[in-house]
């Protein structure tokens, strides 16, 4: 039983949904309260769950009580016999159907002594004016905290400064270091069990207390002044760092908030990273930008602040908004870090603010502009012997491109290319070449594919790196795999993957053995293809591979379906759910079409074909030929499994058509390299009319 989930982590929702696909195969019932907020986290799973588990799921919504329904509960919670009818009637209107309204008007009127009892029965002492039923909750709440005895008050009201849940000891230490030195706290929180405003949560590991509501929190809460509330929230911080000095990591996200709130701002600032880092580490990207924009939102407010403090605040907040799409403003907060960072002669914050810089400006659309501060980096980088730092600024933006679109990735590759010509920057040459290649082959280019990757291979051993020759051939092998060589396609991941390892190039070895993986798949040796998928997720470590650790997540779930290991289905739904919430729309069309291929043989084609439509649709908008090609082949299969005969044959037919187009624009090359005028492809983006469209490469 899962209560209050809205404060939920995003972690923590995604260990409930992993969970949550258990109930399909295990006698496992998972019971979850939550608040209707949409803005919660762990609204997600209302969306994400019914679709992942089906008949296993059931959603209950509750309403406010009707009318009838709520007389009957303050009939039922106390019989005054003598309750005027106007003052009842005022009670269920203000209520509004809210049961623990009603709770709390009755405790407050017998607070106030308005309502009393002799022997078995309630009478009503006096008039009851209209001003003694506040009209909100929050109003009855606080005027039922602001009759308590004075020190139970301060209990109450330091407690709220810790949070709905507050430990014992906790609250405790902050309680005697407070001016007003309360001793023994016990007593009063006695008195507030007693008039049911908290109870006892826990007594092991640690003896805790939590408020009956979190409306009853914050009415203790509203009734400081602010100056003591950032006086509360500086113990509050001071108790945490010395009772919990071995878990801070832990408690890093309300540490930064209470040291906020308190106005020390080193400290919010050094706890808030730490939990920036820490939901970096679980791939918690939600909860990482929220810490990021806080130290970024304190240091911009800090007269004093350091400029280091300001850079490393923008090139890690640039960092986690480039893994969720978020672009809005970064490229001028960038700016300001490269300005900062150069007058301090500090080439390791100058070359991370340059090459986020030339990666946004690629990412965006503009590789001409990014260009400069690309090459920036890397003669940064070059000097001080820093590997990583070289691959960076054209790897993440490369990738990123062709996945997104590859007719325009093609354009903006074009200006690298022929900017990195003009430096006889052979490593950004030919790794801008191999990635222009799969951009074509992902179009049914595959003459020009061929030739653009041929042309490529030579600038490895130019490249003057041994990172950026793996990464070459990397971007090789990707490139083959896509004309569908496999075996070369294999080969040139080898070699890439082995380089990188050899000169501990995580992020190129993480990408070259999901192509060794990958390459595996296609020749159905689903045990070696899982093998190298688990070694590159070994190097899928840190912000920057988030995306490729989603990727292998959801090819390891598409070889344990090949395995017939039914776990698989569920692994392959949540990674598509992953790359939805980062916008890999490629990524996502592909694994739809995996997904729609497995539930086909299980005997699920409606929900097959509901998928395979979406990607196909992905692929028709970016002219994808051997990729829709590939759809419409698994379309008619799924036609022909409901009964869908004239559908199957209209898809075979188009599917053959992308075929022919395909093998005559493979055919028809000049003699420098390029397609024959005029059968040159649609231009970027036109749409491609069903019957003669253009297609995705075997197997999809």
């Amino acid at each position: 039983m899962l209560d209050d989930l809205h404060w939920s982590d995003g972690a923590s929702v995604e260990l409930i949904a992993q969970v949550a696909t258990l109930t399909a195969f295990e006698p496992l019932l998972l019971i979850c309260a939550l608040r209707p907020d949409r803005r919660a986290a762990a609204w997600g799973l209302i969306d994400r769950l019914p679709s992942s588990l089906a008949g296993s799921f059931h959603r209950i919504d509750l309403e406010p009580l009707d009318a009838g329904a709520t007389q009957t509960l303050l009939s039922n919670l106390l019989t005054v016999e003598d309750m005027p009818e106007a003052v009842r009637r005022r009670i269920l209107e203000r209520s509004e159907g809210n049961p623990f309204y009603l709770e709390e008007v009755l405790r407050s009127l017998i607070d106030a002594g308005q309502i009393t009892r002799e022997g078995d029965r309630w009478h009503v002492t006096g008039e009851i004016k209209d001003e003694a039923i506040p009209e909100t909750l929050a109003g009855v709440l606080s005027a039922r905290i602001d009759r308590l005895p004075e020190i139970t008050k301060k209990v109450a009201q330091t407690a709220s400064v810790i949070g709905r849940v507050f430990q014992h000891r906790l609250l405790e230490t902050v309680c005697r270091t407070d001016p007003s030195h309360i001793e023994h706290i016990e007593p009063h929180l006695a008195t507030l069990s007693y008039e049911q405003l908290v109870r006892e949560k826990a007594r092991e590991p640690e003896r805790e207390f939590i408020f009956k509501h979190a409306l009853t929190c914050d009415a203790a809460y509203s009734l400081l002044l602010k100056s003591k509330r950032r006086e509360m929230h500086g113990l509050v911080g001071n108790a945490l760092e010395t009772l919990f000095a071995d878990r801070r990591d832990e408690y890093a996200a309300v540490l930064a908030h209470h040291f906020d709130e308190a106005g020390d701002v080193p400290r919010a600032i050094h706890y808030a990273r730490r939990a920036a880092d820490s939901a970096r580490d679980l791939f918690a990207s939600r909860e990482e930008v929220e810490q990021r924009e806080r130290v970024l939102a304190l240091v911009s407010n800090w007269v004093d602040a350091p400029p280091e403090a300001r850079i490393d605040a923008i090139t890690e907040w640039t960092a986690v908004r480039h893994r969720l799409n978020q672009y809005d403003g970064v490229l001028e907060k960038l700016k300001e870090a490269v300005e900062l960072a150069r007058p301090l002669g500090d080439d390791r914050r100058l070359a991370a603010a340059l090459s986020w810089t030339g990666n946004i400006y690629m990412v965006t659309g503009f590789p001409i502009f990014g260009f400069p501060y690309v090459m920036e980096a890397r003669d940064i980088a070059e000097k001080l012997g820093d590997e990583r730092m070289m691959l960076l600024p054209l790897f993440a933006a490369t990738w990123s491109m062709v996945d997104r679109d590859p007719s325009k990735a093609i354009t903006a590759l074009d200006q690298v290319i022929d900017l990195a010509r003009k430096q006889n920057a052979f490593d950004v040459l030919g790794h801008a070449m191999t990635y222009r290649a799969v951009s074509l082959a992902r179009l049914g280019r595959f003459a020009e594919a061929r030739k653009e990757v041929e042309a490529a291979l030579p600038f490895a051993l130019r490249a003057g790196s041994p990172v950026k020759e793996a990464d070459i051939h990397i971007g090789a092998g990707m490139a083959y795999y896509e004309l569908g060589d496999i075996e070369k396609g294999l080969e040139h991941s080898r070699i890439g993957a082995e380089g990188a390892f050899r000169v501990n190039g995580a992020q190129c070895a993480c990408a070259g053995y999901l192509g060794i993986g990958r390459g595996k798949f296609e020749q159905s040796k689903f045990d070696d293809a899982l093998t190298n998928f688990d070694l590159s997720l070994s190097f899928a470590g840190g912000p920057s591979m988030e995306t490729f650790a989603n990727q292998i997540k959801g090819m390891t779930a598409a070889a344990e379906i090949e395995k017939g290991q039914e776990p698989g289905i569920f692994g392959l739904r949540e990674a598509i759910r992953h790359a939805e919430d980062f916008g890999d729309l490629f990524v996502v069309a592909t694994m739809r079409q995996r997904l729609a291929r497995a539930l086909l043989r299980q005997g699920s084609p409606e929900e097959a074909s509901s998928l395979l439509e979406q990607a196909v649709a992905y692929y028709r908008e970016r002219a994808m030929l051997p990729y829709l090609q590939s759809a419409m082949d698994l379309m008619a299969e799924i036609d022909d499994c409901t009964g869908r005969f004239e559908e199957a044959r209209r898809h075979r037919a188009e599917a053959q058509s992308l075929k022919t187009r395909i093998d005559k624009s493979d055919s028809q090359v000049d003699d420098g390299g390029g397609l024959v005028p005029d059968q040159s492809p649609p231009a970027p983006g036109a749409p491609i009319p069903q019957g003669e469209a253009q297609a995705p490469r075997p197997g999809g």
